[in-house]
C-alpha cells in the first residue's frame, strides 16, 4: 500500500472517530452527565447513519426481560403472519 493510501485511510479513521466521540459527548450532555459511558456510544452509532455498521458491534445495552418481550413479540407476529399465509393459501 503507498504511504499516501495509508495516511489517508489514518486520516478519515481519525475523523469517524472524533465524530463519533462528539456525538457521544453531546448525548452524555444531553443527559446532564460529565462521563462517557457505553450505552452513549451506543445510542450515537444507532442514531447516526455512517455507523449502521456497527449496530451489531456496538448494541444498546439492555435486559434480559426485555429482549424475551421483544422475542414473544416477533414471533407472535410470525406465527400470526404464518396462520394468514396458510389461510390464503388454503382459500387459492
Amino acid at each position: 500500500m503507498a504511504a499516501d493510501a495509508a495516511f489517508m485511510i489514518a486520516m478519515a479513521a481519525e475523523l469517524f472517530l472524533e465524530k463519533l466521540a462528539y456525538k457521544s459527548a453531546t448525548q452524555t450532555l444531553g443527559d446532564r452527565r460529565a462521563t462517557v459511558a457505553y450505552n452513549d456510544v451506543a445510542t450515537s452509532a444507532s442514531q447516526w447513519p455512517c455507523c449502521k455498521f456497527l449496530q451489531d458491534i456496538v448494541p444498546e445495552k439492555t435486559t434480559v426481560q426485555k429482549l424475551l418481550v421483544g422475542h414473544q413479540q416477533s414471533m407472535a407476529e410470525g406465527g400470526a403472519a404464518e396462520k394468514r399465509q396458510r389461510l390464503q393459501d388454503g382459500a387459492s
